[in-house]
């Protein structure tokens, strides 16, 4: 999911939680909290465009294929990725305030919280992107610039890093959605193989096995995680592709009754509280650079 998919998956879930809200709440601190939330979309030069901005120098410096256009490509890709990073912190921020407006037990509490993970989520992803393209750049600059074995080797880990943050933020936000809202839909979205967030984090485990212990094998005696156990708790949710293998598992001939939410709400449950091992994993790895 590019960046542009998951910021307007993003609007649309906000939107379809403040919406049941707002047509309800009778607690005027959280409407308010609601109009100023919606306000922001619209301040200064959208997250939107600034997204689009990033994607246009990432294509550009992935075609970079010659030293001159290498060198022109690199300040760019920085540049984009530094105010795409300064607009998403400061609409964070601007969130962040509106708490206080925001019931504890309501919709918008949730879709608030889901929103911030999702801007995190942005955030890492872009950071990641740029770093791969940066590398890229710097190889095709040659010379003094080639980065080194050991450089590669940290950027590899950075990446790593960022790439289970921000599976791990797309994770939260799938589950809590899930969790607020229980419906088919929902639960194909946080449960089915193309849930981004389960599939990143375990992607990422692999990345981590087959690519960077390869270079260093020493360092997974400097990890007390064990991210095979890890992939092996989320394997299942990472994996399962279609929609009738868990109808199989939960024993039902379709989604259409509720009898199945308490067995999949506990399993979503189980699945945010194991994010805490995944968090360490990515603590521990970004200690590694």
């Amino acid at each position: 999911m590019g960046l542009s998919e998951t910021y307007s998956k993003a609007l649309r879930d906000f939107e379809k939680l403040t919406n049941q809200q707002a047509a309800t709440s009778k607690n005027k601190g959280s409407e308010e909290g609601l109009k100023r939330l919606k306000l922001l979309f619209k301040q200064g030069k959208t997250i939107q465009q600034r997204i689009d901005d990033f994607e246009a120098a990432v294509d550009d410096a992935s075609a970079a294929n010659t030293v001159a256009r290498a060198k022109k490509e690199l300040p760019r890709l920085e540049t984009s990725r530094k105010k795409l990073s300064e607009g998403l912190k400061k609409n964070i921020d601007e969130f962040q305030t509106i708490a206080p407006f925001v019931t504890s037990n309501s919709a918008s509490k949730t879709a608030y919280e889901i929103f911030i993970k999702r801007l995190m989520q942005l955030h890492t992803s872009a950071k990641s992107e740029a770093e791969s393209r940066r590398m890229y750049l710097l190889e095709t600059i040659g010379g003094s610039r080639k980065p080194t074995p050991d450089a590669k080797l940290i950027s590899s880990l950075k990446a790593l890093n960022l790439n289970l943050r921000s599976g791990i933020a797309e994770t939260e936000a799938l589950m809590k959605m899930f969790l607020e809202k229980p419906s088919e839909k929902t639960f194909k979205a946080a449960f089915t193989g193309n849930s981004g967030g389960p599939r990143t984090l375990t992607t990422a485990t692999r990345t981590w096995e087959r690519t960077i212990l390869p270079k260093d094998p020493s360092l997974a005696q400097q990890l007390t995680v064990d991210p095979q156990a890890l992939f092996d708790d989320y394997e299942e949710l990472a994996n399962l592709q279609a929609i009738a293998d868990w109808r199989k598992k939960f024993r039902i001939q379709d989604f259409s009754g509720t009898g199945w939410h308490g067995v999949a709400m506990r399993l979503a449950q189980g699945y945010l509280r194991q994010l805490g091992g995944w968090k360490k994993f990515a603590d521990e790895v970004k200690a590694l650079t």
